[in-house]
C-alpha cells in the first residue's frame, strides 16, 4: 500500500489526517501491506 499516492488524492485537510490516522492504525493492528 502505497500511503504516498492515499495522502495525495485526499484534497482536504482534516480528510487527510484521516487517512493518515487510519494507515497507522492498521499499521499498528499489522494489517498493512
Amino acid at each position: 500500500m502505497d500511503n504516498h499516492i492515499l495522502i495525495t488524492i485526499v484534497p482536504n485537510e482534516i480528510d487527510r489526517k484521516f487517512v493518515i490516522d487510519k494507515l497507522l492504525t492498521l499499521k499498528n493492528l499489522g494489517l498493512d501491506n
